[in-house]
């Protein structure tokens, strides 16, 4: 696996049958199945948000790709108030993405739709208190609403952001809030 030049990830090759059996199994069915979307989901201790972070260092980051990223975001934000899509990491610069990062990996090995979905470790910065398992399962849920929203559009070869509503535009994240 590329690592994008971080001295720490190209330590070590992976993945491999003995460090990370999982991981190479998932990626030689994905190689074998293709992928036309990925989620990875994780906890975050640092920005109070639930947030995407997307692909946009990766050198196949593309109208389509930023397309997709805004129109999942939006949707997942109509679907559930707990995400938002204004606070994030901030996004890599153009083919400076880090491909040691599992979505990066993912999006730059199938042209896809691929982001770290992000969630608190403390309370959530939206004016309701309580994030906790009961509004994390609800937010998982929701997803199926926002992946259901771009499905038609995930291997378009048609320009479909050209039909988009405005309201599904991609909008650059930040970390400062």
């Amino acid at each position: 696996m590329d690592d994008g030049g971080d001295d720490k990830a190209s330590m070590y090759e992976a993945p491999t049958l003995e460090r990370s059996p999982e991981v190479y199994h998932c990626l030689q069915k994905m190689d074998e199945t293709g992928c036309d979307a990925f989620l990875d989901i994780h906890g975050d201790e640092e920005l109070p948000f639930n947030f995407l972070a997307g692909s946009e260092g990766m050198s196949v980051w593309s109208q389509r790709l930023e397309s997709l990223h805004g129109a999942f975001l939006a949707s997942y934000e109509r679907a559930n108030p707990d995400m938002q899509a204004k606070v994030s990491y901030d996004p890599d610069k153009p083919n400076e993405g880090m491909k040691h990062i599992c979505s990066n990996q993912i999006a730059e090995r199938f042209d896809c739709f691929a982001g770290t979905l992000e969630m608190p470790f403390k309370e959530i910065h939206n004016g309701e208190a309580g994030w906790g398992p009961d509004r994390a399962k609800e937010l998982g849920a929701s997803v199926l609403d926002a992946l259901c929203y771009v499905q038609p559009y995930l291997r378009s070869d048609e320009p479909f952001w050209e039909s988009l509503p405005e309201e599904d535009a991609y909008i650059k994240p930040s970390s400062k809030y």
